[in-house]
């Protein structure tokens, strides 16, 4: 028992190293700009909260990106959720250390997976499953909804599996990663089928911290865009759902070994209902969603792909942790153990460089177009572009010619 705890608490030691690590290459390749749509919406959305406003008209500023008209205010098209985490820092440092913000996000996601691990009794260790995932790991580099969502619905499935589980915390906790991502939402009915049987009258309170954040989401939209909702129709294509479901399934499989699998088929206790609960029906719905992103080479596309199931892969991971720490038992053998540890965290650290390296590079460019373009085009002439060129220009704190 003794040697088991001295163990644990060498296993935590050295997690925090590659945490560390972690950060160390994050600032090593701190990005130079943003380069996603998406990405470009949340930040300006984050600009205009900051100025203590949800409109331009509020905020003083125009020309955003994802702004639509409603009730004759210009307000942003995109979920409250990750604009609000970015604020302090914005507040705080100024506009280039919104990206510290998916380093923190990220880092805490694989700090609370280790512990979600650890209550049922593996290795705090794995929690290099997510804090080295090629996908988790690339997109802790943007600004964007997906992480957070991760976060907060891991955090949910943590305070349900706990000894003495805290259902409110648990409620709460889904609810605000349907503000990350409103499609989380979905997640709450299928958890309180999961929890039918329970005995506790506790339980119920899930369902209560869900439906304040729930009423929170309902009462922003229908105060901002005079709707419950502000995502239009049409981003469902069920054609491609086949598709999208032998892609990500395909991907999860070569990314860590059989990690798509293992959820489906491993007992995993009691607690196999409640993982499909958080992770099926959001994977469902997001096979069904109209696009992925695709890269022109096939390992940008193993990495880049997954991004819209990225809140629903720490739990999905639980599980198939539980499952290689029960299958690894060799590793126990100290020398073994050591030996495995350091040649995998090599490999992982290498791989991460790696592909840090390539998204900063693509960064790189966009940057010294975007300079170019500043130097090259006289102000006030009319340019007529399409592609990635206009997302380029679309946050009004920059210094652009007009």
């Amino acid at each position: 028992m003794l040697i088991e705890q001295i163990s644990r608490k060498n296993d935590w030691l050295v997690l925090a190293v590659l945490i560390a690590g972690y950060l160390l290459l994050f600032f090593s390749f701190y990005p130079s700009t943003y380069g996603i749509e998406d990405e470009i919406g949340f930040i300006g959305e984050a600009v205009i909260m900051s100025r203590g406003a949800l409109s331009e008209e509020g905020a003083g500023l125009s020309g955003f990106e994802g702004i639509i008209e409603r009730g004759g205010r210009h307000v942003p098209n995109r979920n409250p959720g990750r604009p609000l985490l970015t604020v302090p820092f914005l507040l705080l440092f100024g506009e280039r250390s919104v990206f510290v913000s998916g380093a923190m996000i990220h880092a805490c996601l694989a700090l609370l997976f280790a512990l979600t691990v650890c209550e049922f009794g593996a290795s705090p260790l794995w929690g290099v499953l997510i804090l080295f995932h090629p996908t988790l790991a690339i997109y802790s580099r943007t600004v964007m909804g997906d992480p957070p969502a991760a976060l907060f619905l891991l955090a949910s499935f943590f305070f349900l599996v706990r000894r003495q589980p805290q259902y409110l915390l648990a409620g709460i906790c889904s609810g605000l990663a349907a503000v990350m991502r409103y499609q989380c939402g979905i997640v709450v009915p299928f958890v309180l089928l999961a929890l039918w049987r329970r005995k506790e009258r506790e339980k119920w309170t899930y369902l209560v911290g869900s439906a304040v954040i729930g009423l929170f989401i309902a009462a922003y939209n229908l105060y901002l865009y005079r709707a419950l909702t502000n995502q239009p129709n049409g981003y469902f294509d069920f054609s491609s759902f086949v598709y999208h479901l032998l892609l990500y399934g395909g991907i999860l499989s070569c990314i860590w070994p059989l990690a798509f699998w293992v959820p489906l088929f491993s007992k995993f206790g009691g607690h196999k209902k409640l993982v499909f609960a958080f992770c099926v029906p959001f994977f469902l719905l997001m096979c069904a969603w109209y696009f992925n992103d695709r890269q022109e080479s096939w390992y940008g596309t193993m990495i880049v792909a997954p991004r819209l199931i990225i809140p629903c892969l720490a739990v999905w991971f639980v599980p198939y942790a539980v499952w290689l720490e029960q299958k690894l038992k060799l590793l126990r053998l100290p020398w073994l153990r050591l030996a495995a540890t350091a040649g995998c965290a090599a490999m992982l650290v290498a791989v991460q460089f790696f592909i840090f390296n390539q998204h900063q590079r693509h960064l790189d460019r966009l940057q010294a177009a975007k300079v170019e373009l500043i130097n090259l085009v006289p102000a006030g002439s009319l340019v007529i572009a399409e592609g990635a060129l206009p997302k380029m220009f679309k946050m009004p704190s920059e210094p652009i010619p007009r």
